[in-house]
């Protein structure tokens, strides 16, 4: 029998994954090409860093994405609790 928070859950994982696809296209669409000859020095100075600092990462597995959601779904489902 389907629990009242299965639609909830769906719906979830279908928001996520759309504005997973958008940030996708708009990674390719936006980003910009440059020459390395007519960059800024200082710009580039500052890709380096940001290499290093924030390299890329593989996605997490879909079982991280579907603990993500499931968290964010019982603190929405949640009665919130009222102290005075």
């Amino acid at each position: 029998m389907p629990s009242s928070t299965d639609p909830a859950r769906i719906h979830a994982d279908h928001v996520l994954r759309g504005h997973e696809a958008v940030v996708t296209r708009l990674m390719q669409t936006i980003a910009p090409t440059v020459p390395t000859a007519r960059l800024d020095r200082r710009i580039a100075r500052r890709l380096v860093v940001d290499e290093d600092e924030l390299p890329d990462e593989d996605p997490p597995p879909p079982e991280e994405l579907q603990a993500a959601t499931n968290e964010a779904i019982a603190t929405v489902a949640s009665p919130a609790v009222v102290t005075r």
